[in-house]
This record gives structure tokens, sequence and C-alpha cells, in this order.
């Protein structure tokens, strides 16, 4: 009996702590740990606002609860759901974790601030929030910045956007310093014609430009090469499609992969290339475009980004000249490198990638 009681007890001691949630001054919080003195905001399972927060707002980084304090690490996912009222939020030195949708559809929600200790961003936490124009990243942050107001990753020598300020209007050329999109990273934006540039190579996440109702053109380059599901999904006033590939890529119709809803497929116009028409007729999905047009486009400056071992190492951009054979010229400075391969592969890469395909002109 002693025995079973002594097991009983330690299968007690065993067993997970329920998180306990606590309010403060308009916010619900969720203690992480209460050994350690950490929280999050409170995840939002129901896609109900819960949080009471107007106007310009700091996020606490310590939060009081009776005699005990908690160091805030997290903004949870979908926390401030629905904070129409919202009009700027400051993130708090001591968050290092900010959740996917954690924002989502915070409609007067103008201004955001981010600092140095975020080091983990889940898709876009700022889904919908249709008058934002701004992030701002505190330029000690190593793994995020700010690019054009854009909430972009670093890398090395490439950017990776995860979310675009959609409070803007108008036309939007995508910086030659993108190598890939994120997941929603457009989604609701009140543009009305983006170009995508040569130095994206894939489109891989779904729904990058979910539901953008004021969008009617897109430029696509040739360099990309990969494309997830339902990239435009919902984007049904796209009137033209600029898709700039000598091969059309061809999409998984066996998984049931759609770039445009059937709306934009009956409605808009596919530009390609003279070339790439009668592909473009045949190839999964584009030939589900009713109106399929040759277009001459034109001839563009190429980049690469990187490093190569041979030369000095840096971030140095090496600028493409077209020559009358087709070949490509490229200088770096002051050297000059050509290859005929580089056709296929135009568009921001490693440099040492490149290389392999060139030889040094004097």
């Amino acid at each position: 009996m002693k025995k079973i009681l002594l097991l009983t007890i330690a299968a007690l001691f065993s067993l997970p702590v329920i998180a306990r949630d606590f309010y403060y001054d308009g916010i619900w919080y969720t203690v992480l740990d209460e050994d350690a003195k950490t929280c999050s905001t409170k995840p939002n399972y129901d896609f109900k606002q819960i949080n009471d927060v107007r106007g310009d707002i700091d996020i606490p980084g310590e939060v009081p609860d009776g005699t005990d304090t908690y160091k805030l690490t997290t903004i949870a996912c979908w926390s401030f759901y629905g904070c129409n009222e919202l009009t700027s939020v400051k993130i708090p030195e001591t968050v290092s974790a900010i959740e996917f949708n954690a924002f989502f559809q915070c409609e007067d929600l103008v201004e955001v601030t981010i600092p140095a200790s975020v080091r983990d961003i889940i898709e876009n936490p700022f889904t919908l929030c249709g008058k934002l124009t701004e992030f701002k990243v505190d330029k000690a942050n190593q793994w995020y910045a700010s690019l054009d107001g854009m909430l972009v990753t670093k890398g090395l020598n490439f950017y990776g956007i995860i979310a675009y300020p959609c409070g803007r209007l108008g036309e939007y050329t995508i910086p030659n310093s993108i190598s890939y999109i994120e997941t929603w990273a457009f989604a609701g934006c009140n543009l009305t014609s983006v170009i995508i540039p040569n130095s994206v190579t894939f489109l891989n996440d779904n729904d990058t430009f979910h539901n953008c109702g004021s969008l009617t053109t897109v430029s696509i380059p040739g360099s990309v090469q990969v494309f997830g599901d339902g990239v435009w999904s919902g984007s049904d006033n796209i009137e033209e499609v600029f898709y700039d590939a000598e091969v059309p890529v061809r999409v998984r119709e066996d998984l049931g992969c759609e770039l445009f809803s059937d709306k934009v497929h009956e409605n808009a116009t596919l530009y390609v290339r003279p070339m790439a028409v009668e592909a473009a007729r045949t190839t999964y999905p584009w030939n589900k475009f009713k109106n399929i047009v040759a277009y001459e486009f034109p001839i563009q400056d190429y980049y690469l980004v990187g490093d190569f071992n041979d030369w000095e190492n840096g971030e140095e951009n090496c600028k493409f000249t077209p020559t009358d054979n087709g070949d490509y010229v490229f200088d770096y400075e002051g050297r000059y490198c050509r290859s005929s391969r580089l056709r296929t592969a135009l568009g921001k890469m490693p440099v040492f990638m490149a290389a392999r395909h060139c030889r040094l002109m004097k």
C-alpha cells in the first residue's frame, strides 16, 4: 500500500503543469515557466478578439501578476487578432519570437517596431493589416531588417521578404537584393502592379499574393523555377501576367497545384516570349489561360552577388552585358568573365556558383 501511495505521488509530480493565464493592462498573457518567470501573450485559437488595446502601444517586457513579475519572450499566434483600433506597436527587447498571424487583421495598424532581440518570426504575423505602411527593425538585429519598409530576413548576400506593408498603394518593383518571398508575404496588399526581379528563384510558399484585390498586373521572371500552390489565390482582378521564361515551368498537376484562380485564367492575358508560346499552350498550369500572347520582353541588366574564392570576397554587384554572339560578359572590379551557359541561369546567385561556368578574360 505504501509503495502504491509513493508511486501515485510520483506520478502526480510528473504530470505537466497546465499553463496559467493572467490579464494586465488590456492584454492576456500565458505563463511559460513559473520557475524562470517567463510568459507569452496568450495564443488565441478561438479567432475572437481577446485583447483590448487601442492607439499606439509599447508592449511591456516585464509584466506584473500579483506579487510576481514575468518576462515576456514570445508574441503568440493570433494574440492580437482583430484589434482594429491598434495603430502602432513596439515590441519589447525581451521578446525573441513572433508567431504566425499574431497581429492578423489589425485593420488600423500603421507601423511596427521590432527590436534586436527578435530572432524567430514565423511566416507573416501581420497578414491583412490593410493600413500598414512601414516596418522598423533595430539595425543591431542579426536576423531581420527593414528593407524599403518591408520586413525581411537577413542572409549573407540576400534577403527574403516576410511581410510587405499592405497599406502602400500603386505599383511596386521588388528589389534585386531579394532572393525569395515567404508565405502570405503580400497577402491582402493594395498594390496594382508587382514586378518580381530575376534574383528570385522560387515562389515555393502558398498564398504569397493571396487576396490582393487591387492587383491587375504581375511580372514573373524566368529565373523562378519552383512555384507553390495558390501563389495568387483570391487575386481575381489580375488582367495581365507577364512571364519572361524561355521554357515555362511545369507545375505538378497531379497534386492539384493552382497558381491563379479560374477567373484569372478566363479573363487575363498571359504574355510570354515568342519562342515560348507553343510551350505555354501545352504546359500546366500556363495552358489554363484562355489568352496567350507573344511579347518581346526588354533586355535587362542581370546581377550576381556573392563570394568567389579566386577574387576578393564581398558583396559587390557584377553587371551583365549581352554580346552580339549571345554570350554574357560581367564585370567584377575590373575583371571580366564570359559564359554562354549563363543564359540559362540569369539572375542573382552566389558568384562561386556562376564561376563554375566562367573563365576569366584578359
